[in-house]
């Protein structure tokens, strides 16, 4: 990964240079590799780089030529060979073997419309100094992190929070998005936990002119295929399509790469059509266990996967003392509040696999398409008792009984209180709800500040 941070504004820059190199060394973690500054009257910006492709020539900020145009870009565009291609045809000329130059040239030849032919995980930011317009995008997933503040000194991003208040910027808390934290385990919308810190939502963009005024667009929404009529069997050989294809071509790099692996079918998938695609050479594979063993070591089921896959396979078993240690450096690097156990294995994992490889694929994201967690099929599971129950024998209430055996589905189902027949929205939505649990936790003053808000609204 890289890290992008800069300043936009119509007045002369109001923080000095000095501080802001040091805000731009709190990312150097994100890219230990490369460092660079761009600055005019109106603009700053800064990128520390994790070189993947066209480690040489890929230097950021980076400038064309011909435009003037800048750039800073934390990310992957996978199609860019692609794109690339398409471009040289239209009379683009290329100094560089980098995506960067590709994202540039394709934002000088096709302007915002650009972000529909991007296929990969990216947040950007792109200065244009004829216009004085500064234009910024996030990935249609929200992958790569964008956070912004914009107030009488001008627009300023950063790829991490902690830069935002390097450069001097004084927070306070967000008393709603706490709320929401404490409902939900996560913030919704472009909320932050920190008041007038707002993060770019994911499949958006937004333009600044010369006068720093705002505007905001979307261009990537999550929409389901209404034109699909196929079987399960054409829809399984689609997703398997997908995937072959979305695995292979994030493997395009110039330097050593590996994935993660856990017990699950989510990252043997990835891990297994990533080996598939490098052969004769062999995937580097990494899995965090735990020496008490139990339903969270999933180190036999990865060490099975591993020797189906023919990958070199690399464990590591992180001890309570690891995260006694690590807890406050845990804190430091996520910015904000997570309510994921997993963050402390998979920092575990990631420095192990530091060790061996520079780029790692993950499988973060694919179980809500590959089976997913309880709570997401505890209504079509319910469904398909009540639809079975009369072909053999018992009663719905024997066949629940019997899968409540099952320690999630049974704690899931006693949340539902008996509410299966309502929507499945709704009932999706009470699962997920603790918020009875934290209100009495709450102060009268903390509720004051709220203002009647709640995230159920």
């Amino acid at each position: 990964m890289c890290g992008i941070l800069g300043w936009f504004g119509p007045n002369k820059y109001p923080i000095d240079k000095n501080r802001f190199q040091s805000a731009l060394t709190v990312l150097r973690h994100r890219g230990p590799d490369d460092e660079g500054v761009y600055q005019d009257a109106h603009t700053l910006l800064g990128h520390v780089r994790l070189s993947v492709i066209d480690v040489a020539g890929g230097h950021q900020p980076w400038i064309d030529p011909d435009s003037g145009a800048v750039l800073v870009y934390n990310g992957e565009l996978y199609n860019y060979l692609e794109e690339r291609s398409i471009l040289k045809k239209k009379g683009h000329r290329f100094r560089s073997q980098t995506d960067t130059e590709v994202l540039m040239k394709m934002y000088l030849e096709y302007g915002q419309p650009m972000l529909t032919r991007m296929n990969g995980m990216f947040a950007f930011a792109l200065y244009d100094p004829r216009r004085k317009h500064l234009f910024c995008a996030r990935d249609p997933l929200g992958i790569k992190p964008f956070y912004f503040v914009q107030d009488d000194q001008g627009f300023t991003f950063a790829s991490e929070i902690k830069a935002l208040v390097a450069l001097g910027k004084q927070f306070i808390a967000e008393p709603k998005a706490i709320a929401d934290y404490l409902a939900l385990q996560y913030v919704m919308g472009e909320k932050t936990f920190f008041k007038n810190v707002f993060r770019l939502l994911p499949g958006s963009y937004l333009e600044l002119d010369e006068r720093n005024s705002l505007k905001k667009g979307t261009y990537w929404e999550i929409a389901p295929d209404e034109s699909f009529s196929g079987t399960f069997e054409e829809a399984a050989t689609q997703l398997r399509c997908h995937m072959k294809n979305s695995v292979q071509l994030q493997l395009r790099s110039d330097v050593p790469l590996g994935a993660h692996l856990s017990g699950g079918i989510d990252s043997a998938t990835i891990s297994y059509f990533a080996a598939k695609k490098i052969q004769p050479k062999k995937l580097h594979t990494f899995t965090a266990g735990f020496t008490e063993g139990g339903i969270y070591d999933d180190t036999e089921y990865a060490r099975k996967s591993a020797e189906f896959l023919g990958t070199l396979h690399h464990v590591v078993y992180p001890t309570e003392q690891d995260f006694a240690e690590l807890f406050p450096k845990l804190c430091w690097h996520l910015d904000e509040p997570m309510a994921a156990e997993g963050v402390f294995p998979q920092y575990i994992v990631s420095r192990l696999a530091r060790n061996h490889v520079t780029v790692a694929l993950g499988g973060q994201g694919a179980d809500e398409i590959l089976g997913g967690y309880a709570r997401y099929y505890i209504f079509l599971l319910d469904q398909a008792i009540r639809n079975s129950n009369k072909n053999i024998g018992l009663t719905y209430d024997e066949l629940n009984q019997s899968i409540g055996q099952l320690e999630q589905y049974q704690y899931l189902r006693s949340k539902l209180s008996g509410n299966t027949g309502s929507d499945p929205a709704e009932l999706y939505w009470k699962l997920i709800d603790r918020s009875e649990n934290v209100r009495p936790l709450l102060s009268e003053e903390f509720n004051r500040e709220l203002e009647g808000y709640s995230p159920f609204d």
